[in-house]
């Protein structure tokens, strides 16, 4: 398996200049090819950094308001979009504008690289986690209360990317590092020998593959789950005791057959009936909080199939048959994948009420930053 550049590339096909092509390099140079591919990319990078970008600071900025275990994960999608959109597609745009060769140093080839393998594999456990977290939410619901937490869904975020750089970056700095070839024709990650590409594949199947798989399963697992688990409940159901005519006990006092108002007639209202409304409260927004994630999980899984769908069947069609070339279908499949990323943060507004809220009070009150989200926002400047 061959990894270059485009490879989970989020825009373009890459088109390079050969000695006997009909235009010449000179020409390309100068003028830019500005074409409905690039145009559209231009639109979703604007449109992906806007959305991801405001999005992650209204989370970071609103303190305990949107400072939840799930959304940790949702910040975390939004840091890899915008780290991705960023780094990569300027470089992309730019060498879709003149196609014919590398036309940036070594260095902003090695960036353009670490964001299109690395930051890219990333964002696919990024959404991983999402669908992992909903898994663990509906099939183990005691654990996910009791074990979940801010703290909880930070640490497995980290987990991700420190598993992900052990595992992509040495690929990336085995060619990029190592390998001091001019960048003047193009920017692309070569395998070299039969270990490079062992790794690839494996990098392939682990990093991209695999997370597209479970996320497709995971709305099928689960309405499994959800479907044994009412069989079950229908079998222990304990029938209720018999009731007279409307409604009425059948058991009644002597004193209440008489007319006689009984003790044990007369409304009680102890004080377990208002931990129980209580604790129904708090049933009702749990499973408030499981449909909101349920939607989001269908959202995502409906344009992920959508968005990354063709172009891991064109890469995998790509590797059973090193002849395989289909650039229109290529041309669509990199046209969807870029929307993904823009997607992302309309998902979240739409399944999620408490983002959809702090945007409306936004947009009604003015784009007011509080004192605590003014000193975080200081706090980093500080530290960068």
């Amino acid at each position: 398996m061959e990894i270059h550049a485009d490879l989970h590339d989020n825009f373009s096909e890459h088109i390079f200049c050969h000695s006997n092509d009909t235009f010449h390099e000179e020409n390309a140079q100068d003028q830019p090819r500005w074409t409905n591919s690039t145009i559209f990319a231009l639109l979703v990078f604007l449109v992906g950094v806007m959305g991801n970008g405001s999005l992650l600071l209204l989370i970071l900025c609103k303190g305990r308001a949107l400072r939840t275990p799930f959304n940790v994960y949702i910040g975390n999608l939004l840091l890899a979009n915008s780290l991705n959109l960023c780094l990569q597609c300027p470089l992309d745009i730019a060498n879709e504008l003149y196609p014919c060769a590398w036309n940036f140093s070594r260095g902003a080839c090695s960036i353009f690289l670490y964001a299109a393998l690395v930051l890219q594999a990333v964002t696919y456990s990024a959404h991983l986690l999402i669908a992992v977290n909903r898994i663990w939410a509906v099939a183990h619901p005691i654990s996910y209360r009791s074990i979940h937490s801010v703290r909880t869904s930070t640490r497995l975020c980290l987990a991700v990317w420190i598993l992900v750089h052990v595992c992509v970056m040495p690929r990336w700095a085995a060619d990029v590092l190592m390998d001091h070839r001019e960048r003047t024709f193009e920017c692309s990650l070569e395998p070299m020998g039969t270990g490079k590409e062992i790794w690839d594949l494996v990098i392939h199947i682990l990093f991209f593959l695999l997370p597209h798989g479970v996320i497709t399963a995971a709305l099928p697992v689960i309405q499994i789950v959800k479907r044994r688990r009412g069989a079950g409940a229908k079998i222990n159901i304990v029938q209720p005791l018999a009731e007279g005519r409307m409604g009425e006990p059948t058991n009644r006092t002597p004193a209440s057959v008489f007319g006689i108002a009984a003790v044990n007639d007369i409304p009680q209202f102890p004080k377990a009936s208002f931990l129980g409304m209580t604790a129904a409260a708090g049933k009702r927004a749990d499973n408030n909080g499981r449909f909101r994630g349920y939607v989001l999980l269908l959202l995502m899984t409906i344009t992920i199939a959508a968005c990354w769908t063709p172009m891991e069947v064109y890469y995998v069609l790509s590797d059973i048959d090193s002849s395989f070339s289909a650039p229109i279908f290529f041309e669509v499949a990199s046209v969807l994948f870029s929307c993904q990323a823009a997607l992302d943060p309309l998902l979240f507004t739409l399944a999620l009420r408490n983002i959809r809220r702090e945007i409306r009070s936004i947009l009604l009150h003015g784009p007011q930053i509080n004192n605590q989200c003014r000193k975080r926002i200081s706090s980093c400047a500080v530290l960068s």
